[in-house]
């Protein structure tokens, strides 16, 4: 690596592998063209910031629904006497599929636009990997606390609770079954060595993808995959922290999902979306008011942000999802894993990076910046 290269880590929201509102009959033809048009989306941002001497080093993302639906056609599979895949099979699946949709998305991304891979994501860019990430977790934070699958209507969550899984609505998007989604202690070590090596290569890893797998460690030593699903936000945090040990630091890390940026009380943009039917009915500048009412932050130190983050918790202003992008951005800036972090969406990506403080800007968290 060059000392002054900005190195430059983005996780994509589950929407960007999957549909806003597309339900388990989504084809897996038409989750690839919507990959590939998110891919196509991001590249051309990244482009932009090459310019400015960023490196796009590790790409992560979200599995949106696609786990619980995947837990649901096992479920049903299993009433016709096939075996029942474990949560953290399907997990496993995810990654592998996923990761080498994106990975495809972004080679023929370049071939459609006459571009080679170095003039896509830059001219030192000599390949992009499909890096697996497992991550040793906490045991005693396996309780259940991440949404996954389509949200239920009331006759299903009934039933899903007979069946002894835990329903709950965290986000107000509707009820939906929660898996355990522990604290995690470290990234394996395997796969900590593959992405830093990756990274001096300069190579592009797809890393940490839909949270990774989760292991714990026993009395003597031995990892032992358990059913988890890992929050994606908080693994590409660990990530970038235990990457530290190798002498790697990034400069910048990009939180892409629905949101343009944090505000001030997220309840009141619920609210606004609940009225309107939920996030498939709203219109989108109806949407584009409901977040300027809820209080914009473009720019803000990561002790304001904690600050902000607990008093909103306890008065409901920040819940489900927004509670663990902000924690993990955060904790990157904290602990040094990056210089800074922005949260916002894919469409004001590089307008937060290049110019933080503009109004349609989304939200930057750094180590000295006070509120804008």
């Amino acid at each position: 690596m060059h000392k002054q290269e900005k190195l430059l880590a983005v996780t994509l929201g589950g929407h960007a592998v999957m549909p806003p509102g597309a339900g388990s009959n989504l084809s897996y033809e038409g989750q690839e063209a919507w990959i590939e048009s998110t891919v196509a989306q991001i590249l051309q941002t990244v482009r932009k910031l090459v310019a400015s001497n960023y490196k796009l080093r590790i790409l992560s993302h979200g599995s949106g629904p696609q786990t619980g639906i995947i837990m649901e056609r096992s479920a049903i599979s299993a009433k016709s006497g096939m075996h029942e895949l474990p949560l953290r099979a399907a997990s496993m699946d995810l990654i592998a599929t996923l990761g080498m949709t994106i990975q495809l998305a972004i080679r023929n991304t370049c071939l459609r636009e006459g571009m080679t891979l170095a003039e896509g994501l830059g001219e030192d860019t000599t390949g992009v990997a499909v890096n697996p990430t497992s991550f040793i977790v906490d045991p005693e934070t396996m309780n259940p606390t991440k949404p996954i699958g389509m949200a239920l209507s009331e006759a299903d969550a009934a039933r899903k609770i007979r069946e002894g899984e835990s329903v709950a609505d965290l986000d107000g998007k509707g009820k939906r079954v929660i898996v355990p989604s522990p604290n995690l202690l470290e990234t394996f070590e395997f796969d900590l060595d593959a992405i830093a090596s990756n990274i001096y290569k300069q190579i592009l890893s797809i890393a940490a993808g839909t949270g990774g797998r989760a292991l714990i460690r026993d009395d003597n030593g031995i990892l032992h995959a358990k059913d988890a699903v890992i929050d994606k936000d908080r693994a590409l945090a660990r990530l970038l922290i235990d990457l530290l040990e190798k002498d790697i630091s990034f400069d910048t890390t990009a939180i892409i999902t629905d949101a343009p940026y944090v505000v001030r009380d997220f309840s009141k943009v619920r609210s606004i979306i609940e009225k309107a039917g939920g996030l498939g009915k709203i219109k989108p500048e109806a949407l584009r008011a409901a977040y300027e009412k809820g209080g914009p932050i473009h720019q803000i130190s990561v002790d304001d942000m904690f600050e902000l983050l607990q008093s909103g918790i306890e008065s409901g202003a920040f819940a489900g999802g927004a509670i663990a992008k902000i924690e993990a951005a955060c904790q990157m800036v904290q602990y040094e894993g990056a210089y800074k972090a922005v949260i916002c969406n894919a469409d004001n990506f590089a307008k937060t990076i290049q110019n933080p403080t503009e109004s349609s800007s989304g939200t930057t968290i750094n180590r000295g910046a006070r509120w804008v």
